[in-house]
């Protein structure tokens, strides 16, 4: 998890406030979790013990909001037993058995369609934030960049066209200050990258690009480019 490790002094100095993911794994989470990094992701124990996802609007006393866009590998639809109001996303541990749910907990009946939630694919993901708990991730990502000035972007191809139009858009606003892309090939990335990555993106004076993998990436390297608009 080291490759993680910048995230520390980046709350601590620059006061870094929200994590956008794109994984749907569990490696940056377990990080966040043994770092004892305090984040909301979404998801509250409700009052039948669940980790239900209830949106972004709870996120209070917090050190950091986490936002996995994507969806993840243990977040699961439920169908909970007759007489309860409501059918939430619920997160569940590593050991969850998903076709004996009970076993976690007697108030769940079952998992709908037995698969995680997660949007996977290339061309239909702007579909795909249209609906479900997506929609709801979607409006959080834009609600992050409406109050970010500083964006570090590492691990994107900039292949997802929802993705790369809400950058777009921030890249233009007066709020917006630098963006700063950490890539080990950027000729590459230029080659496969969506049309919009060369057209609104890569050209703005805003954009500072970092060759290399960001587990070598020093905070010492971000701050020299951000500690003049800090």
């Amino acid at each position: 998890y080291n490759q993680f490790n910048i995230i520390g002094p980046l709350i601590e100095k620059t006061n870094l406030k929200n994590l956008i993911s794109l994984n749907h794994d569990l490696v940056l989470d377990t990080f966040l979790i043994k770092n004892k990094i305090n984040y909301y992701d979404g998801f509250i124990k409700d009052s039948l013990n669940l980790d239900s996802y209830f949106g972004f609007d709870k996120a209070e006393n917090y050190e950091l909001k986490f936002c996995k866009l994507h969806g993840s590998v243990n977040w699961f639809n439920s169908v909970l037993l007759t007489g309860q109001n409501y059918d939430p996303i619920i997160k569940v541990p590593g050991d969850f058995d998903i076709e004996k749910p009970e076993n976690y907990n007697r108030q769940i009946m079952t998992i709908p369609n037995l698969a995680p939630c997660m949007l996977i694919g290339t061309f239909n993901k702007m579909l795909g934030y249209l609906g479900d708990i997506f929609e709801s991730l979607y409006d959080e990502f834009k609600n992050t960049l409406s109050v970010t000035n500083i964006l570090i972007i590492s691990g994107y191809g900039f292949g997802d066209k929802g993705i790369n139009t809400q950058i777009s858009k921030w890249l233009i606003q007066t709020h917006s200050k630098k963006l700063i892309i950490v890539h080990p090939n950027f000729s590459q990335l230029s080659l496969q990258a969506r049309g919009s990555y060369e057209l609104r993106i890569a050209g703005s004076e805003k954009v500072i690009q970092i060759e290399g993998n960001f587990e070598n990436l020093t905070f010492d390297r971000i701050y020299s480019n951000i500690k003049n608009i800090l």
